[in-house]
């Protein structure tokens, strides 16, 4: 499996690389942590404003089951970047400038539609409940660079092996 692994990874079923991981003790699903959030030792080296920090922290009270944020502590949705900021006690340029520098270090990804509007963390940084398939696909390079057999094991969950991923 070794071999295959070197020479021709995309050939391993799932049950190939948790063989594989557990042999060489490297966790699979590590960002999994009982939904609660939990940061990472690579947090810790992230240099950032107080702002950001104080806004990712806000943010962070909102996260109740995976790595997104997408209703408020009373479970009704966020609807407009608005409400958000307002409901987190800042103000508008505070929370642009903040978010911008948070998702200029990676540790956030905004997205904003019609009617919602959804906060989503790396999970190399910030561990808070089970992978999705939009997170892995958002975060897909740091993953890949922190846990390469991971990595390679949400491809297969995701049925992404040898295929053509297009971004809008």
């Amino acid at each position: 499996l070794m071999i295959k692994l070197d020479e021709c990874a995309d050939d391993l079923t799932k049950e190939d690389i948790l063989r594989i991981a557990k042999r060489l003790d490297h966790p699979i699903n590590s960002f999994y942590k009982f939904y609660m959030v939990s940061l990472s030792p690579y947090y810790m080296d992230l240099d950032m404003s107080k702002g950001a920090s104080t806004l990712l922290n806000k943010m962070l009270k909102l996260v109740v089951n995976g790595h997104l944020v997408d209703r408020f502590a009373n479970n009704k949705p966020i609807k407009t970047l608005k409400g958000l900021y307002e409901s987190l006690g800042i103000t508008k340029t505070t929370f642009h400038n903040s978010k911008t520098e948070l998702e200029k270090l990676r540790l956030i990804k905004c997205y904003e539609e019609k009617d919602s509007y959804t906060v989503l963390f790396n999970p190399i940084y910030i561990r808070c409940g089970n992978m999705n398939e939009f997170t892995f696909f958002e975060f897909e390079k740091e993953i890949k660079e922190y846990n390469y057999l991971e990595w390679l094991y949400y491809r297969k969950c995701y049925n992404l092996s040898g295929a053509l991923r297009l971004d809008k």
